[in-house]
């Protein structure tokens, strides 16, 4: 997963969707062994792509291939991505949010 995952910044095209598609098939078997590797590694992918205003490959499949990754991650981690998605900005919320069809109510930070 860490090399994958460290590949990322390196790869542009189907070469991407490519290796998220394959870092999403380790998340499942990854997490139950080793939870922080999943957090540290495949986490920052997934913020990644859903903070980018433009998506870094021009192609259909990248909406996809971010589904299956946060989909992946909200089946291995349950309320746990919550939690860590709810320390990134807004629009990564949002964008979660609308994926995994999470409403309103779970997407709005806590002020303190």
């Amino acid at each position: 997963m860490k090399e994958f995952s460290n590949r990322m910044s390196q790869l542009s095209g189907q070469a991407l969707l490519d290796v998220s598609k394959r870092l999403a098939v380790l998340v499942a078997c990854v997490y139950p062994r080793s939870p922080e590797v999943v957090q540290r590694y495949a986490l920052p992918v997934l913020w990644s792509f859903l903070g980018n205003k433009s998506p870094p490959v021009r192609s259909a499949n990248v909406r996809t291939v971010v589904a299956q990754l946060a989909k992946a991650l909200h089946e291995a981690m349950g309320s746990k991505l919550r939690k860590h998605a709810a320390s990134q900005p807004q629009n990564v919320m949002k964008n979660l949010s609308n994926i995994l069809g999470w409403n309103e109510c779970h997407v709005k930070k806590k002020t303190t």
